[in-house]
């Protein structure tokens, strides 16, 4: 087969064709049987693969490189499989046969010669992108596989099953595109993000990721944000009321402080909603004596009710007088003998208060 494939490359390069065509011309007449010769891949034109073919490279179509490879296989087998075993068992230098049984005749003609360990393996597949197949073959003709790529072209994905380049369709996404959000209708946020994913047969699905209670964020990487809230709360502490707000530019809904309370307040939710909401310390005439301090009920500005101190009759002695207010003013006894509180005598008809001496006033 050797001599008889060198024969049809040496015919051809000399021959006619030898004055118009060069290597790389991308000329092969497959159907008899003629290959020219090669030195790269691109020396061959589409459909043809320059492969090793008796120790030569050579433009051959792209459905007869395995026969020819397994061919050239096992012509290399057969020549390397002519010497004599020599039995190193046997130390009798008199035997002119090998003692060991379990060595091949040298002309037994069966192939059980192992392949030369120092060939790397090579492994037929895709290319991490998917966007060339991977196939072995002999290209420099040293009887070692090598890989070589193929590139797939157009919309064609390298198929992990079948290591094959496919046709995707125009159903098939670009995977070169970025993920997105997708599009949102006039005054609503995106709640997907949409990615173009690699299948096993290379090609690109679409995928789209649903955000669970939030918006896909358009960011340098889009992701989702998750809501803060659904609705309006009460702080932790209960000292303000937050407001849940939708953020203008990535529609992630927020808690933001919206009231605050009043130190007699505390936030409670109520139908309505929160609310500050009154802690009264007291009802409106109620009086007390908190020590030597008396104190009344009164409301205050934020609508509260609280005790309010008086402090006019601390220090004084009972029934002591200290002005005038449309009548006397005194400290009598409070609610109870701990305070005084403060009280005005009115005069009578025709009388008015007048201070009479220091710290005395009588109605006159």
């Amino acid at each position: 087969m050797q001599s008889l494939l060198t024969t049809r490359i040496l015919a051809v390069l000399v021959g006619a064709l030898a004055s118009v065509c060069f290597v790389g011309c991308q000329v092969e007449l497959d159907r008899t049987g003629q290959y020219f010769r090669c030195e790269t891949q691109r020396d061959c034109s589409s459909g043809y693969e320059c492969v090793s073919v008796d120790g030569q490279l050579a433009c051959v179509p792209s459905g007869e490189v395995d026969g020819l490879l397994d061919a050239s296989q096992d012509a290399t087998t057969d020549a390397a499989d002519t010497s004599t075993p020599t039995d190193t068992g046997d130390t009798d230098t008199s035997d002119a046969q090998p003692s060991d049984v379990g060595q091949p005749d040298a002309d037994s003609g069966d192939d059980v010669s192992t392949p030369d360990g120092g060939c790397t393996p090579c492994e037929a597949g895709c290319s991490a992108d998917l966007r060339q197949k991977i196939v072995c073959a002999d290209t420099d003709g040293d009887g070692c596989e090598e890989p070589r790529a193929i590139e797939c072209d157009g919309t064609r994905y390298c198929d992990t099953i079948t290591n094959e380049c496919e046709f995707c369709g125009n159903q098939a996404c670009n995977l070169n595109d970025e993920p997105s959000c997708t599009p949102a209708g006039i005054g609503e946020y995106s709640t997907f993000i949409r990615s173009c994913v690699q299948q096993d047969d290379g090609c690109g699905e679409l995928v789209l990721e649903e955000c669970v209670d939030g918006v896909c964020v358009a960011d340098t990487s889009p992701y989702c944000a998750v809501h803060e809230c659904n609705q309006d709360q009460c702080s932790p502490s209960l000292a303000a009321i937050l407001r849940c707000q939708t953020d203008s530019l990535t529609g992630q809904r927020k808690l933001v402080t919206g009231q605050q309370c009043s130190p007699n307040q505390r936030c409670q939710s109520t139908n309505a909603g929160p609310a500050c909401v009154c802690q009264h310390q007291c009802s409106p005439g109620q009086e007390r004596c908190n020590g030597d301090t008396y104190q009344t009920c009164v409301t205050g500005a934020d609508g509260c009710h609280i005790w309010q101190s008086d402090t006019t009759c601390q220090g004084s002695s009972h029934n002591a007088t200290f002005g005038c207010s449309n009548g006397v003013q005194k400290c009598v006894n409070g609610p109870t003998d701990a305070c005084l509180k403060p009280i005005v005598e009115q005069c009578p008809n025709g009388q008015t208060c007048t201070q009479t001496g220091p710290g005395s006033y009588l109605c006159q």
